[in-house]
């Protein structure tokens, strides 16, 4: 014959151990999970406040501010590489609206010389009454 002995402890200790275990787990991973949301927030911000000030920079400037250029003081090479391309684009687009400027002036100035012989000639054709042929051969060799 063989006996079989069984013996029987209570879980219950064992149960609320558990139940404390997973409550604690709970609540220490919520905060956990805040805690990184609200860091993850701050460090973005302080990282990326460089560009906002160039993105605000950029969106005040106007034709007056085209000899501005901005100075950045970043730790982050990245955001200094950004600025110095920045200001690279608005040196050529400085140069370019000065040359267009230039050309304007030119243009304006040879265009004054034909209109005042034009002018003059009008001016001399009109100092006195002529037939409608002569008018013509005023305009004409305008």
């Amino acid at each position: 014959m063989r006996y079989v002995l069984q013996a029987e402890i209570s879980l219950l200790p064992y149960r609320a151990t558990r139940n404390g275990l997973v409550i604690l787990l709970t609540l220490g991973s919520w905060t956990i999970l805040l805690a990184t949301w609200v860091g993850s927030g701050w460090l973005a911000k302080k990282v990326l406040m460089p560009i906002e000030v160039l993105s605000t920079g950029a969106e005040t400037m106007s034709e007056a501010d085209l000899g501005k250029r901005f100075t950045l003081d970043s730790p982050y090479p990245e955001f200094r590489r950004l600025t110095q391309a920045f200001n690279s684009v608005m040196d050529r687009f400085q140069r370019s609206g000065e040359i267009q400027r230039r050309f304007c002036d030119i243009a304006a100035h040879e265009m004054k010389t034909p209109l005042t012989i034009l002018q003059g000639n009008l001016d001399v054709a009109l100092m006195k009454v002529r037939t409608m042929e002569e008018y013509r051969e005023a305009l004409i060799n305008s």
